[in-house]
C-alpha cells in the first residue's frame, strides 16, 4: 500500500471491496454499478464515521490490529476523493455477508441510517444513563425525573429526552432492588431477574462510553431503540405493581401480568415469576419432607398457631391455609391438599411420636415429590395409629362397651350395684374383651349414668372432645334405656293385669331399644368400618369418624333440634320406672303411659330424618295412638 497504486482510487475501491466482502465475488461490480447509477445524486445523504465506526468495531472484534489503520486511512482517501463516497459505503455495508455488527450484544446493533446531524454529545448522558446524576443532567426530587439544568442544542432534545427517560427507568429499577431485603426471599429472588437486566444494560453503556467520542446524536439514539431498553421499560411497569407483596402474593401477581398482552411485559413476568416461585418451592419441598420450614418473612401459604398445642386440636387447628385468593394459582386443589397434609403428618410424628425425615430427590418434577411425600406419611401415619395404638380396637371398644352393643355386658353391668361400678368396672369390660381397657369410664351425675371414653395422645387427635362427648351423651340416653328395659324384665308379675301391662311397656322400650342401635349405631358403623378398612388418608378416618358420631347424634336425638323428642322419652321412661316401683298405682301410671307416648309419637312424627321411621312401628304395636297426617314429603 506504500506504491503510487494506492492513490488510485479504483484500486482502493477494489481492496475495500475484497477486504469486507471476501467471499462475495459480485461485490466489486455492485459498488461499480452504484458509483456510476449515483455518484452525483446527492438525495441520501450518509455520514462515513457510521460505517468507520461499525466495522472498525467488527476488526477490533476479530484482532485484527493491521487492518484497522490499512482501513481508516483508505476511507479518508476515499471520504476526500470522492463526492458521494458514503453511497459507497452502503453499499459495501449492505452487500456484506455472514458479518457480525459490533462488538456490542446483538439486542444492541445499530438499526437502518437515517439522515444525521453533527452535534458532540454531553458526558453526562454517560452517568444518566446508569441511573445517577450527571454534573448538569440531574434527578429532580419534585418532578421524579432527570432534568437538564442548562441550554442545549435543538438538535440534542430528542436523544436528551431518551437518555433521562432511560434514567429514569434504571433508578426506578434500583430502588425496586434496595427495597427487597423487607419484603422477603422470594422478592429477593425475583430481583435476580432485575439485576441481570440491569448487569447488562451497563456492560451496554460501558460499551458506548468506550465509543462515546465518536458517536454522533442519531447513532446514540440508535443504539437506545433497542429491544433491551423496552425490556426494562416493561420490568419497570411490572415492579411498580409489586409494592409491599411478597411471597405467594407476589407469584400470583407476576402470574396475572405474565398473561399479559404486551409481549415484553409478559416475557420480564414469566421470568419473574420463575425465580420468584424458585423460593415457594423450596418452602414445599422442605415441609413435605420435613414437616416444618424457616419462613421468617411469612412468605409460605402454610401458617402456623403456636397457641395450639393440645393433641385433641392439633390437627384439626394447628395448621391451616393462608386466605384462598393468596395462595399459589398454579397449584390445585388436590396437590394443595396432599402438600398440606404430608407436612402436617411429619410435624405430628415430631411432636407426638418418632421425628422423622423424609430423603426425596429434589430434581424430581414437584408433583412427583409430593406424590411420594403423600405415599410415604401417610404410611408411617397408619402405621402409628393402627399398628402402634391399636386404633381398630379402640373404636371396637368404644363400639361395644360404650354404646352398649355388647348385650351381655350391658345386663352384667346392671347387675352390679351401682356404687361398686366404678370399682369394678374395668375388672368387668376386661372379662369380655380379653384385653385390659383403662381408658373407659363410670360416672353418675344427677342420678344418669354414663360411661366416659378418654382417648390418649396421639390418639385424641381422632377423638377429639365432641366427639367424645357424643359418645358420653349417647350412652346417657342408652343406659337410661338398658335400666328401664332392666327393671321391666325384673318388676313384679305377680297378676295377670301387672304381666300384660308390664310387656305392653317392655315392648315399647324394646321398640326404642332396637331402632337405635340397630338403624342407627350399627348402620352407621359398617359404613365407618369400610373407611377405616381402606382410608386413603388420615382426613378420610376424620371425616368418616365425624359422620359416625353425628349419625349417632341425630338418631339418640342429642342435638337441639332433637332435645324435644328426648325428653319426651325421658318422661316416659321415668314413668315406666315408677310403675315398677309403685304396682299400686299401675293404673293411673298406665294411663300417663299412654299419654306420653301419645305425646312422643306426636313430637317425633314430623322430625327429620328418623322419626317417621320410628313412628311405624309405635303405631303398628300400640293401637291407643292417634296417628297423624305426615307435614313434610
Amino acid at each position: 500500500m506504500e506504491n503510487d497504486d494506492c492513490l488510485c482510487i479504483s484500486f482502493l475501491i477494489s481492496k475495500l471491496a475484497n477486504n469486507l466482502c471476501p467471499t462475495d465475488s459480485s461485490a466489486l461490480s455492485r459498488a461499480v454499478d452504484i458509483m456510476q447509477k449515483s455518484s452525483n445524486n446527492g438525495a441520501r445523504n450518509y455520514n462515513s464515521n457510521t460505517f468507520q465506526f461499525r466495522w472498525i468495531m467488527e476488526l477490533e472484534k476479530q484482532r485484527k490490529s493491521e487492518h484497522i489503520t490499512i482501513l481508516r486511512k483508505n476511507i479518508n482517501f476515499l471520504s476526500k476523493s470522492l463526492k458521494h463516497p458514503d453511497s459507497l459505503f452502503y453499499i459495501l455495508d449492505e452487500s456484506r455477508q455472514n458479518s457480525h455488527q459490533s462488538e456490542l450484544p446483538q439486542l444492541f446493533s445499530i438499526p437502518n441510517l437515517m439522515p444525521i446531524h453533527e452535534t458532540s454529545l454531553p458526558s453526562d448522558f454517560i452517568p444518566v444513563l446508569q441511573g445517577m446524576d450527571g454534573i448538569d443532567f440531574k434527578w429532580s426530587i419534585a418532578q421524579k425525573r432527570f432534568i437538564y439544568r442548562t441550554s442545549i442544542s435543538p438538535n440534542l432534545y430528542l436523544i436528551t429526552t431518551q437518555v433521562g427517560m432511560i434514567g429514569c427507568i434504571v433508578k426506578s429499577l434500583n430502588n425496586f432492588l434496595d427495597s427487597d431485603q423487607e419484603n422477603g426471599i422470594s422478592h429477593q429472588n425475583t430481583s435476580v431477574v432485575i439485576r441481570d437486566m440491569l448487569h447488562r444494560h451497563f456492560l451496554f453503556v460501558a460499551s458506548i462510553q468506550q465509543k462515546f467520542s465518536t458517536l454522533t446524536a442519531q447513532q446514540l439514539y440508535s443504539l437506545l431503540l433497542s429491544p433491551e431498553i423496552e425490556l426494562l421499560k416493561a420490568a419497570t411497569i411490572i415492579c411498580s405493581n409489586l409494592t409491599h407483596k411478597k411471597g405467594c402474593d407476589l407469584y400470583n401477581t407476576l402470574n396475572t401480568l405474565s398473561l399479559h398482552g404486551d409481549k415484553n411485559i409478559s416475557t420480564v413476568a414469566t421470568q419473574m415469576k420463575e425465580k420468584c416461585f424458585e423460593h415457594i418451592d423450596s418452602l414445599i419441598r422442605t415441609w413435605a419432607s420435613h414437616g416444618r420450614v424457616s419462613d421468617p418473612y411469612s412468605e409460605f401459604f402454610i401458617k402456623c398457631d403456636e397457641s395450639i398445642r393440645q393433641c385433641s386440636k392439633w390437627w384439626q387447628e394447628k395448621f391451616t391455609f393462608i386466605p384462598e385468593e393468596k395462595i399459589p394459582q398454579s397449584l390445585n386443589k388436590d396437590l394443595l391438599q396432599k402438600i398440606f397434609n404430608s407436612g402436617k403428618i411429619l410435624n405430628f410424628l415430631r411432636n407426638w411420636a418418632e421425628p422423622v425425615n423424609l430423603t426425596i430427590d429434589d430434581s424430581l418434577p414437584l408433583d412427583q415429590f409430593i406424590e411420594i411425600s403423600t405415599r410415604e406419611t401417610n404410611d408411617l401415619f397408619m402405621n402409628l395409629m393402627y399398628k402402634e395404638n391399636k386404633l381398630m380396637q379402640v373404636i371396637n371398644d368404644i363400639h361395644d362397651y360404650v354404646l352398649l352393643q355388647r348385650g351381655d355386658f350391658a345386663n352384667s353391668l346392671l347387675e352390679i350395684d351401682h356404687s361398686n361400678i366404678t370399682r369394678r368396672l374395668t375388672n368387668l369390660i376386661e372379662i369380655f374383651s380379653n384385653h385390659v381397657i383403662r381408658e373407659i369410664d363410670f360416672k353418675i351425675k344427677n342420678n344418669d349414668w354414663q360411661l366416659v371414653y378418654q382417648a390418649f395422645d396421639p390418639l385424641s387427635a381422632i377423638f377429639g372432645k365432641v366427639e367424645l362427648d357424643i359418645y358420653k351423651t349417647a350412652s346417657q340416653v342408652l343406659l337410661k334405656i338398658k335400666r328401664a328395659e332392666y327393671a321391666l324384665v325384673h318388676a313384679d308379675k305377680s297378676t295377670r293385669q301387672l304381666s300384660v301391662v308390664f310387656y305392653e311397656m317392655l315392648h315399647f322400650v324394646q321398640i326404642i331399644e332396637n331402632f337405635i342401635n340397630i338403624h342407627i349405631i350399627k348402620t352407621s358403623y359398617k359404613g365407618f368400618l369400610e373407611v377405616l378398612e381402606n382410608p386413603k388418608s388420615f382426613d378420610d378416618i376424620l371425616e368418616a369418624h365425624k359422620k359416625h358420631t353425628k349419625n349417632i347424634a341425630i338418631g339418640c336425638w342429642l342435638t337441639k333440634t332433637g332435645s324435644s323428642s328426648r325428653n319426651a322419652l325421658y318422661r316416659i321412661l321415668e314413668n315406666l320406672e315408677l310403675a315398677v316401683t309403685s304396682p299400686a298405682a299401675l293404673p293411673a301410671n298406665y294411663r300417663l303411659f299412654k299419654e306420653l307416648v301419645q305425646k312422643f309419637y306426636d313430637t317425633i312424627y314430623n322430625q327429620r330424618p328418623i322419626g317417621k321411621e320410628l313412628a311405624r312401628p309405635l303405631l303398628a304395636m300400640f293401637r291407643f295412638i292417634e296417628p297423624k297426617i305426615s307435614t313434610y314429603v
